[in-house]
């Protein structure tokens, strides 16, 4: 539960902290609101909330991921941190900061010379240094995960609340992405619609669907898609 690597992950793991939810519970919720977000993969599901979002929301929804994926990389790093005075105020020089800005450094120079995977190799690079600065290296490569299984709800509203809560998330973070994403890379149809669009549903709830049953946040789309 402490993935941070999307919104909805975040959210999932507060809601689990904030009413001492046993884990089980919360994946059965995962496992719910992705056969719920399947559902739209059919036609005239999909093509019904495409309407009823408006553009100003999907724009919103689009930046404002943006936007706190952004906080989130930058306080993991401790480059923005808790103001004394102010809500927030930039952070010292680290460790982190610098490998940060390295990779950062590696990505515009592949990028510029047009390499493929230019954000792989900087990804390498940073997880190697950092693992070799912390000595945090890898004890395994894999692990056995732990199956859902005898898990039975004793609090059952909250799991019904936080299913549609992690549903309505999903829908929106897909919906938001997908146009946006699709609007990047000049596949959006001239009535607005993107061209297979309702697989981004399909699949992101099947891929839920499966992580909740090994105990795992919903998978979704990522703005880093966008490179």
């Amino acid at each position: 539960m402490n993935d941070k690597w999307v919104t909805v992950s975040i959210f999932l793991s507060v809601f689990v902290r904030q009413y001492d939810m046993p884990y089980q519970n919360a994946s059965i919720a995962v496992v719910a609101s992705g056969l719920m977000v399947m559902l739209f993969g059919h036609r005239a599901l999909g093509r019904l909330i495409t309407v009823c979002i408006p553009d100003c929301l999907k724009v919103g929804v689009a930046i404002g991921i943006g936007l706190f994926t952004s906080m989130a990389g930058s306080t993991d790093v401790n480059l923005v941190v808790n103001g004394e005075y102010t809500l927030l105020q930039m952070g010292f020089v680290s460790p982190e900061v610098l490998i940060t800005f390295s990779g950062v450094i590696i990505i515009t120079v592949a990028l510029h010379y047009k390499f493929k995977a230019a954000f792989c190799y900087a990804l390498i690079f940073c997880t190697i240094v950092w693992w070799g600065y912390d000595d945090a290296w890898p004890s395994s490569i894999v692990q056995t995960p732990d199956i859902l299984a005898n898990a039975f709800p004793k609090t059952q509203k909250r799991i019904i609340l936080l299913t549609f809560d992690i549903f309505v998330l999903n829908v929106l973070f897909l919906n938001g992405l997908v146009g946006t994403l699709s609007e990047l890379a000049k596949l959006t149809r001239k009535d607005g619609t993107v061209p297979r669009g309702r697989w981004f549903y399909i699949i992101c709830g099947l891929m839920s669907v499966l992580s909740g049953f090994f105990n795992g946040a919903p998978v979704l789309i990522s703005p880093e898609s966008s490179a």
